[in-house]
């Protein structure tokens, strides 16, 4: 690489152990799913292609169609072997390749349903990366190559530029063209052979980057998951030449969508839709006897989406996304706001997901509406050639996102470890070793405990203080004596000194209730936080109430479980009735909830 713009650097995933808890199950279950996955099955689509014979049915629904999950598979596989070193990931992703290297053409053609396909490709060449970085497969680089010159040869290079998904453009197989560049990069990283980087250079999303460089908003409605990930790919392009410009369009588009175009979860795009006119999220929300502009709504294919499809988050895909931006911009900039967009995600969307099922079920989208959603897997729409909503995107996409925790946590430069997100965790670094004891998002204390060497290692710890919580009352105690906070130049708080074994870091972030709108058109439609979790209610109430102090009317019951209570009073028709809220992640598999409230002065 000819630019090394890293300021702070992710641990790869090695040196971190999750303990006990939600995070730690739900990487485990999702391993589990994929270890239980039936390999020829997978292998059925790409068989099919190359002619051979198989007496097994494919997995039905988008898998069924092209395979194109088959990747991230993998991908989560060579991960998870990576961070635990259990040889069954190793075997299974192996097996997997290989089978899937017999059925490739001898043109390169990787023999997914599509003839010229760049999504399926994308997700092959950074399984095929993965596999190389974290497995050693030597094979890997070889066929990278191989089906990277059949994508030069055949990818339509005369497609628009712009990002709009039109029927052209699915007819021609390159739907989401603009996330190659990331994993284009990242190819020329580890090989520095010039043909990736002249067709990572040659995919630059040139029309929405100029104008998130510059600060021009309005770029039409796109794609939502998508459009966030090609900001990865803008960043990945500074990495990759050095040009600010690029930097200033990853840093635009994370500022744009996070402060105007997201839920209160960090979720974003109803119908899967960025970059609506004022007001389309509040918009999204509302029931259709409330709101006639619904039949005005235009996501981005153009259509009328169905009533169950407005305020939605599309949710593992959405949180991938953010997740390796996350890394991109704290790892560029050093500065720990960067990590805030990733905590409400990783808490109020991932957290909340049930597991997926055998039957390849997924929950694709979490709901918002005021008047109501379930949290279920069952997804009941049906393509137009009878496939129907399973095995989509989002089965590939969850298990990458929670081995993705085990990268987010902690980061360093030299003789410095950053904290930038809480979970129960140990991590080693430079001979020292922290260990983080918490209940968080539950509950505002932590505790980090040292191991040192003989004799103490002086070393910086730097840690993340929430926005929410800073400036707000947020303590620091080493070993039981209240330090003063030292904020840095990059928002972290700082603590020089040297360790001993059994030193005690105790930092406490304030919690408290708190209303946010969903967008300034909607000013009442609000939902409620407590610290870092959105809480979601268990009926549909019109409320009143003072939105600026919700502590002087809701309560709360169950210190443990997070339940508070409106007092009555406060339901605008009936003043008998009162609402309980508790986090959006404990509602179970089958609930409704209703996370966005009509609120009232």
């Amino acid at each position: 690489m000819e630019h090394s713009p890293f300021l702070l650097r992710n641990l790869d995933y090695l040196g971190v152990e999750l303990f006990a808890g939600r995070w730690r199950r739900q990487f485990e279950e999702n391993g589990q799913w994929l270890l239980a996955l039936d390999e020829n099955r997978l292998l059925r689509t790409f068989r099919d292609k190359a002619g051979i014979a198989s007496d097994v049915p494919v997995y039905p629904g988008w898998y069924g169609k092209n395979g194109a999950t088959f990747g991230q598979y993998v991908t989560a596989m060579c991960k998870m072997y990576h961070i635990t070193r259990d040889v069954r990931y190793k075997a299974k992703a192996l097996r997997l390749l290989n089978g899937w290297a017999e059925t490739l053409s001898e043109d390169g053609h990787p023999n997914y349903a599509g003839d010229s396909d760049c999504y399926p490709f994308d997700k092959l060449l950074t399984a095929l990366l993965d596999a190389d970085a974290y497995l050693g497969w030597t094979q890997a680089l070889p066929l990278a190559l191989k089906i990277s010159l059949w994508a030069e040869k055949n990818f339509d290079v005369s497609v628009p530029r712009d990002g709009i998904e039109t029927p052209a453009l699915d007819a021609a197989g390159m739907m989401e063209w603009w996330t190659l560049p990331e994993m284009l990069v990242r190819a020329y990283e580890r090989t520095g052979n010039q043909l990736y980087r002249k067709l990572a250079c040659m995919w630059s999303y040139d029309y929405m980057w100029d104008k998130l460089a510059e600060g021009d908003e309005n770029i039409g409605l796109r794609h939502a998951y998508s459009h966030a990930n090609s900001l990865c790919s803008a960043a990945a392009m500074y990495k990759l030449t050095g040009e600010k410009h690029y930097l200033d369009a990853a840093i635009g588009g994370y500022n744009l969508i996070f402060e105007k175009h997201t839920y209160a979860t960090g979720g974003f795009g109803p119908a899967e839709t960025l970059f609506g006119e004022d007001g389309y999220l509040g918009d999204s929300v509302l029931a259709p006897d409330q709101l006639a502009a619904h039949s005005d709504f235009k996501p981005f294919w153009g259509g009328t989406p169905r009533d169950d499809v407005w305020g939605n988050c599309e949710i593992s895909c959405c949180s991938w996304a953010v997740m390796k931006l996350t890394h991109y911009l704290l790892s560029f900039t050093g500065e720990a706001k960067y990590a805030e967009w990733a905590e409400r995600m990783i808490f109020n969307c991932l957290g909340g997901q049930p597991p997926l099922t055998p039957e390849g079920e997924v929950l694709y989208y979490a709901r918002y509406f005021v008047n109501g959603a379930i949290k279920n897997v069952r997804d009941r729409r049906m393509h137009s050639d009878g496939a129907q909503n399973k095995w989509q995107c989002c089965t590939g996409t969850f298990p990458q996102c929670t081995s993705e925790y085990y990268n987010l946590l902690y980061y360093q430069s030299e003789n410095a470890l950053y904290i930038a997100q809480y979970m129960p965790s140990r991590v080693r670094i430079d001979n020292l070793t922290f260990c983080v004891e918490t209940e968080y998002p539950r509950k505002g204390d932590i505790s980090i405990f040292t191991d040192a060497p003989e004799g103490g290692l002086e070393h910086t710890l730097l840690l993340r203080v929430p926005a929410f919580a800073k400036g707000h009352g947020e303590k620091l105690l080493i070993n039981g004596s209240e330090s003063p906070l030292s904020y840095n130049a990059q928002g972290w708080l700082q603590i020089r000194r040297r360790w001993q074994s059994g030193d005690c870091v105790q930092l406490h972030l304030p919690f408290s209730l708190r209303f946010e709108a969903i967008d300034k058109k909607h000013p009442d439609i609000c939902a409620l936080f407590y610290g870092p979790l959105v809480l979601a209610g268990n009926e549909f109430m019109l409320l009143q109430g003072d939105k600026t102090a919700p502590e002087q009317w809701i309560v709360q019951e169950d210190p443990e479980a997070l339940v508070f209570r409106t007092l009555p009073g406060h339901d605008v028709k009936y003043d008998f009735l009162t609402d309980v809220f508790q986090p959006y992640m404990d509602i179970p598999r089958n609930q409704w909830y209703f996370l966005y409230n009509e609120v009232r002065t």
